[in-house]
């Protein structure tokens, strides 16, 4: 199947952004797993400290 024109200039254009668009994809989900990373550990450390207590 032949791209239409409408979809053409639209990968013409993002094409060269591609290797942009994957750092930015791959830094986005190393700070969304750091954003999650916090609370699991600080209320690790919450419930080992309090249960000792």
């Amino acid at each position: 199947m032949a791209e239409t024109p409408s979809r053409e200039w639209m990968r013409s254009v993002l094409g060269p952004l591609m290797p942009v668009y994957r750092e930015v994809i791959v830094s986005s989900l190393f700070v969304n797993l750091l954003a999650l990373a916090v609370p699991v550990f600080t209320s690790q450390v919450y419930d080992r400290v309090i249960s000792t207590a």
